[in-house]
């Protein structure tokens, strides 16, 4: 069902392209650690490793469950590496600071606290890292009726607030995609990030910023014509990042105006 439910489906489409966008606009060509929460039956996984193969991104791919039948499938499915995890208790001291992103596709709401699994995964995740996940955030009685017959999907205990839970676990900033669609508010692709982003350079007296697009605009007068002064803006990409300097996954990721931002 996950695998191949359109609203389910999309989303995981999206997730593929956050990660080749964060990936693909990093430097030093180095092999990124991607760790997979809830792997379950792997639908989530197979389209994630077969999608950054063949855009040639270098990574290393960690699956873990709960469920120990499910991680022993894995094993036999993937080659990636599988093992039985609890992420509401203490990470193991190897996966502290360990991951480039940490990603989950409906699986953190089949928890008894949010709050802990969440400061969990901030220990797992380096200073620039992030993680992604794909929750269905609206009340959909039919499919309590389906999978409510699990234990799992009444296992939670807490006052839970989706998105907002992640800055009170830790996280500095925290995206959700957004929309006018009945499926973009029912599906949510929330990205948390560990550190916040640099604040943008500042522009030089007498220019001003586009708040769509991230240039600079300077506004110059081209050609007078009597006394008629016709003017034209002229738009140029701002101050770079120092390259000695290695910012945070998220600011590799392009700003869309289907993200909104907590404050």
């Amino acid at each position: 069902m996950y695998e191949n439910w359109p609203l389910l489906r999309t989303p995981t489409l999206l997730l593929g392209d956050f990660l080749k966008t964060a990936f693909s606009n990093s430097n030093g060509g180095r092999k990124f650690r991607i760790l997979e929460i809830g792997a379950g039956t792997g639908g989530t996984t197979k389209h994630i490793i077969k999608y950054l193969r063949s855009h040639g991104i270098p990574f290393e791919y960690v699956l873990i469950d709960i469920s120990t039948s499910l991680v022993s499938a894995a094993k036999k499915k993937f080659k990636e590496m599988s093992e039985v995890l609890d992420i509401e208790k203490a990470p193991k001291w190897e996966y502290e600071n360990a991951f480039h992103m940490i990603i989950a596709t409906n699986c953190i709401h089949a928890i008894g606290s949010l709050n802990q699994s969440l400061v969990t995964l901030n220990k797992m995740i380096r200073e620039d890292g992030a993680v992604v996940l794909v929750e269905i955030t609206r009340n959909m009685f039919w499919l309590d009726i389906v999978v409510g017959l699990f234990e799992g999907w009444w296992l939670f205990e807490d006052n839970r607030t989706h998105a907002l839970e992640m800055k009170a676990a830790g996280f500095r900033e925290v995206l959700w995609t957004d929309g006018e669609s009945l499926e973009s508010k029912t599906v949510w692709v929330i990205a948390a990030f560990k550190s916040s982003p640099p604040p943008p350079p500042s522009l030089p007296p007498g220019e001003t910023k586009n708040p769509t697009v991230k240039a600079a605009v300077k506004i110059v007068v081209y050609k007078t014509i009597g006394d008629t002064k016709i003017h034209a803006d002229v738009y140029y990409p701002l101050n770079p990042v120092p390259t000695h300097k290695k910012p945070p996954i998220g600011n590799y990721v392009p700003d869309c105006p289907d993200f909104s931002r907590v404050c």
